[in-house]
């Protein structure tokens, strides 16, 4: 089975984070997905404070209970998620307050690299 990483670099409030997050359920039907890695404004999409209007989606959640079901683990560029107000490590000496969404583990690039050599495929939404 070939096997696909996939980047995502668009924010939760895109209509193409939606077509992403369809294309990644639709690729685990066929593919072995390794990994997602989110980067640049996509690490938007795994900020558990964002303000989600009744009538709209939450695509944090979303991408949560996908990459649950399929175990497939979900990177996020901890650089980037710390630019845009994201953390979960210790500040000053005291845990910080988690501001990710369940599922979402911080990464460096160096993540990526790993994905993008193990991947037959990489996939960048």
């Amino acid at each position: 089975m070939n096997k696909i990483a996939v980047i995502i670099t668009t924010p939760p409030t895109s209509h193409l984070t939606k077509t992403a997050l369809q294309f990644v359920e639709d690729a685990a039907e066929q593919f072995n997905v390794l990994g997602i890695f989110f980067y640049q404004s996509g690490v938007l999409n795994a900020a558990r404070n964002i303000d989600i209007s009744s009538d709209e989606v939450n695509i944090a959640k979303q991408w949560s209970t996908f990459a649950h079901q399929r175990n497939i683990p979900m990177h996020l560029c901890s650089t980037a998620a710390e630019r845009f107000g994201l953390t979960c490590y210790l500040q000053d000496g005291q845990p910080a307050k988690n501001t990710l969404q369940d599922g979402f583990q911080p990464s460096g690039l160096g993540e990526l690299v790993t994905l993008m050599n193990n991947a037959d495929k990489v996939v960048q939404l």
